[in-house]
């Protein structure tokens, strides 16, 4: 069987005149071919395998930043979520201050508790502070107290108290109109399929 080059694909035939070693088609020596082909075959493959390293090397660094990136978002969202959840709990609760005499800061607490209680905020603890003079007033009335009005004023001062101060810190209570979500903890109505918040759906 006569030899093909693998140059030109030529395969040697009996009425060929040239020499056994030379293709009669291209006139390379089959040797020569032989070596040209595997050299090629060789550098071809580098070729591949360079690529191959090359493309796993932006796909290793594409993986990286994309992970950078997650990250960078989860702290993101996971600070968004605090801060929300810090804001839900100021809403949950209030302070409110009721300025005057006892008896009537009582009272505007009273009337005012109705008001809340409407929005379903209800007492939760009360501070009653009397109010003071400062240092000022009684220096001014000790410097006057030889003179008959200044000595008037000493008195009362001694004797009256300036208006005080009632705190009542109000808490909101849940009702029934409202669920707990059980993925987030966030609270959302009671009719609501899908939280607002993780969108965790309920089925």
């Amino acid at each position: 069987m006569h030899p093909t080059c693998k140059s030109c694909n030529y395969q040697r035939q009996d009425s060929d005149f040239a020499p056994d070693y030379e293709c009669p088609q291209c006139g390379i020596v089959y040797a020569k071919a032989e070596k040209y082909i595997e050299k090629k075959a060789e550098i071809e493959l580098k070729e591949i395998k360079d690529k191959k390293l090359k493309e796993q090397k932006i796909k290793e660094k594409q993986e990286k930043k994309d992970q950078v990136a997650k990250a960078k978002l989860e702290k993101k969202e996971k600070a968004e979520k605090e801060k929300k959840r810090k804001a839900q709990a100021r809403k949950k609760v209030i302070t409110k201050s009721y300025i005057g005499k006892q008896d009537k800061a009582n009272s505007l607490f009273q009337a005012d508790s109705i008001k809340m209680a409407e929005h379903n905020y209800y007492p939760r603890s009360q501070n009653w502070s009397q109010g003071q003079y400062g240092c000022g007033a009684f220096l001014i009335a000790l410097a006057l107290f030889f003179v008959v009005i200044g000595f008037l004023v000493f008195i009362y001062m001694l004797i009256v108290k300036p208006d005080g101060t009632l705190s009542v810190t109000y808490e909101l209570k849940e009702t029934s109109e409202t669920k707990t979500c059980i993925k987030c903890a966030e609270t959302i109505k009671e009719a609501a399929v899908v939280c607002r918040y993780c969108n965790y759906e309920y089925s």
